[in-house]
C-alpha cells in the first residue's frame, strides 16, 4: 500500500528508547533523557518548530475590559481580543 512521499515510521527502534527516557526522567537525568529522546526521533523531527517570538507593546490610554485569549486547535491559530477607551483591538 502506497502512503505517499512520507515515510510514516521513520524510526522502527524508536519503541525500545521508551522505558529508558522515562527511567531517566525519574531520576532527574534531564541530559540523558534528552540524548535518549533524540534516538527515538526520525528526521526532519524539529521541522515544526517556531521561527521566533513577535512581542508588542502598547500604550493604550484608559482600562482593558472584555479581554479575552482564544487558540483554535483545527486552525492552529491564536487570538486575543479586548477593549480600551471603546475601541475594539483583536489580534
Amino acid at each position: 500500500m502506497d502512503r505517499g512521499p512520507a515515510d510514516l515510521n521513520p524510526n522502527p527502534n524508536a519503541p525500545e528508547y521508551l522505558q529508558p527516557v522515562r527511567e531517566a526522567l525519574f531520576r532527574d537525568s534531564i541530559n540523558e533523557a534528552v540524548s535518549l529522546l533524540k534516538k527515538m526521533q526520525g528526521p526532519n523531527s524539529a521541522i515544526y518548530q517556531p521561527l521566533g517570538n513577535l512581542m508588542i507593546s502598547q500604550q493604550l490610554d484608559g482600562e482593558v475590559s472584555n479581554y479575552e485569549r482564544e487558540l483554535n486547535i483545527s486552525t492552529a491559530v491564536a487570538t486575543t481580543r479586548f477593549t480600551v477607551g471603546g475601541v475594539n483591538y483583536s489580534g
